[in-house]
């Protein structure tokens, strides 16, 4: 990712709420493009909450721009169906037409 700290001689700071997905994605990228950054999140530590986790196209390239994309491909996998389930019964099967999608 380019630096664009566009101020010379001067680090931009960045003070970033919460440290879930969209809070380590913007952290990781600001600091990737030269900025200081504070990442401030309340919880004191990391908890499994039990439900997977669907990674899509687009969060796919982000990750990949992040370079964090072969971890996240070592920790997951692309199951054969997308399956959508109402009260007990599959009510559709997708495949997303190749684009490529994880589940961790």
């Amino acid at each position: 990712m380019a630096n664009v700290n566009k101020t010379p001689g001067k680090t931009r700071r960045a003070e970033v709420a919460g440290g879930g997905f969209a809070g380590l994605t913007a952290a990781i990228a600001l600091k990737q493009s030269g900025w200081d950054v504070r990442l401030h999140e309340k919880s004191s530590e990391l908890r499994a909450f039990g439900a997977g986790i669907y990674l899509w196209h687009n969060g796919l390239r982000v990750l990949e721009g992040l370079g964090a994309l072969d971890d996240v491909l070592q920790g997951s996998h692309t199951p054969p169906t997308y399956e959508t389930w109402m009260h007990n019964k599959s009510i559709s099967r997708e495949t997303f037409n190749g684009l490529p999608w994880r589940i961790m």
